[in-house]
């Protein structure tokens, strides 16, 4: 491919040297193969679109001579259809992402590139995560391992369509660095990960984190594992808390999504018209605050279409479920205690001012602020009835090695429900991931729509971050 660039660089700048020309091809390509790289395994494509940092990877780059003047190898090569590697779709302010997409012409050969580019081996990344890490989770190499080649032979087949292989791609763009990165010692396999708490009490982790990848991804590193996963978290939270504020509150249509949500999101995909990950989606939305308004810069309008859309807001089942979510909100922003600037909830104190960013939160961040000091509250009271130490939390589930024991279950369920009525867990048996299963009709359907909630939740997420009850009457 560079000799390609090169030889297409070379008819628009035939006073170029050649040798000039392959070193400013191959800095352009190796740069971009790698930022593009980096940008693809942490977001992934958003609709067709792809997050990049142009400012940094232009300055990266650096500069060339050309027609006596210098100018910076990444816009002279992105001039030209036939020399650039993305089409910029929006241009971020300086130090802000852009929008890109892949030149069409060149898409197959990025993606070889990048499924063969150990990104994470990058020195100065190496180092970074060294610096930082502040936790290490134990790791199966050989179901990583198992579950990269079961990926890699998947790719092969050329039976399925580009998203779903987009989709691949990244996972195995992901499994790849996180491959490179696993250290030794002691006989066993590890990651070093860097983990943040917010004011909210919920851990995040940076990077490459297994928090953050997708959850096939995740289940391969961590081998055979036991998922301990709270069942529609935001809705049963911020109910609870609700009906705690005003019992007399009608949630009866909450409470039947909460209990039945897989039958529900089934029956209104088929009315909409969409698939049932559509409409897992816009739930997942609304449980972290989303508004729902038929306007063309709404998130849900968006992702649906408009006559997705205005079909989605005519069913009555999914209005009933909004409408008294809305009311469960309200009852919670105009309640006397949640009202004020600054208050203690579940061991935190609330600040109406966002620590990170100096400025006044909105109410939508009041609320994921107040819902995720309950959840982290919640998975202490979790962990506090089990004797093992979970080998990874990711905000609403749990993972451990050992299967919990009967009178762990209990004592969780018993300990939960005294101070969340609504909440309950279930168990997964998470199994390593081989190369018959990827492959096989269950493994390919799993894997075509994994990263849907992954951009909405990370943004929604970040706006948020002894014993003292955390339900209250007035």
């Amino acid at each position: 491919m560079i000799v390609l660039l090169k030889e297409e660089l070379l008819k628009k700048y035939p006073q170029l040297k050649e040798s000039l020309a392959e070193r400013y091809v191959t800095k352009y390509f190796n740069t971009m193969i790698e930022a593009l790289a980096h940008s693809f395994a942490t977001h992934g494509i958003e609709n067709g679109e792809l997050r990049f940092p142009i400012y940094s990877v232009r300055l990266s780059m650096g500069r060339m001579m050309i027609n006596d003047n210098k100018e910076y190898i990444f816009n002279v090569m992105q001039q030209h259809a036939s020399t650039q590697l993305i089409v910029v779709e929006s241009k971020g302010n300086i130090g802000k992402e852009s929008r890109v997409i892949f030149n069409p012409r060149y898409k197959k050969d990025i993606m070889d590139a990048i499924i063969n580019l150990n990104v994470e081996l990058n020195p100065d990344r190496l180092r970074e995560y060294d610096q930082n890490a502040n936790n290490s989770i134990d790791v199966d190499i050989n179901s990583l391992t198992s579950y990269i080649r079961a990926t890699r032979q998947t790719l092969n087949d050329s039976d399925y369509g580009t998203a779903y292989k987009d989709k691949l791609i990244r996972n195995l763009t992901v499994a790849n660095q996180l491959l490179s990165m696993i250290k030794h010692k002691d006989g066993v396999d590890y990651l070093d990960e860097y983990w943040e708490q917010a004011d909210a009490g919920r851990i995040y982790g940076h990077g490459l984190s297994l928090q953050r990848v997708a959850k096939e991804v995740r289940h391969a590193a961590l081998g055979k594992t036991h998922k301990y996963d709270f069942k529609a978290s935001s809705y049963a939270l911020m109910t609870g808390i609700a009906l705690a504020i005003d019992p007399t509150l009608k949630v009866q249509y909450i409470k039947d999504y909460i209990k039945y949500r897989s039958a529900q999101r089934k029956r209104i995909a088929s009315y909409v018209g969409v698939s049932e990950n559509a409409i897992k989606k816009v739930f997942t939305s609304l449980g972290f605050g989303a508004e729902v308004k038929n306007n063309p810069y709404n998130s849900i309008r968006r992702d649906l279409g408009l006559d997705n859309f205005e079909k989605l807001i005519s069913n009555t089942e999914f209005y009933n479920i909004k409408t008294q979510l809305e009311a469960v909100s309200e009852t919670i922003l105009k309640s006397e205690h949640f009202s004020q600037d600054n208050f203690e909830w579940c061991n935190r104190t609330y600040s109406s001012i966002d620590t990170n960013t100096g400025v006044k939160r909105t109410k939508n961040q009041k609320l994921a602020w107040i819902y995720q000091a309950t959840e982290s509250y919640a998975l202490g009271v979790f962990m506090a009835a089990v004797d093992q130490e979970p080998l990874l939390p990711t905000h609403d589930c749990l993972y451990y090695k050992r299967k919990l024991s009967v009178e762990e279950i209990e004592q969780a369920n018993f300990n939960l429900l005294k101070e969340f009525p609504l909440l309950s867990f279930e168990h997964e048996e998470i199994q390593p991931i081989s190369e018959k299963w990827v492959n096989s009709e269950l493994g390919k359907a799993v894997n075509t729509n994994i990263y849907n909630h992954n951009a909405f939740i990370l943004e929604q997420e970040r706006l948020a971050t002894n014993y003292n009850a955390c339900f209250y009457t007035n």
